[in-house]
């Protein structure tokens, strides 16, 4: 199995130094992996095809109950300035 994790440099540098509020209620967000199937894909210097996951960071709202994406979290951050 392999496992693919992709972000931009925008995405990392909110990711680590950020903090992440809701931005309708400013709530505590709860951060949680979600496994995405990609395909079958090549491995580095194989020839057999194996199954390819995605991971997509996701964040989770305990006070109004939405979830939102990690670039949902940067577009509300700069629609809000």
């Amino acid at each position: 199995m392999a496992v693919e994790r992709s972000w931009t440099s925008q995405e990392l540098v909110f990711k680590i130094f950020k903090k992440k509020m809701c931005p309708f209620c400013h709530g505590k967000l709860e951060h949680h992996l979600e496994k995405v199937y990609v395909g079958k894909q090549y491995g580095l210097n194989s020839a057999v095809r194996s199954d390819t996951y995605d991971f997509q960071d996701r964040y989770f709202c305990e006070a109004c109950h939405k979830d939102f994406s990690l670039s949902d979290l940067m577009n509300a951050k700069k629609e809000i300035a």
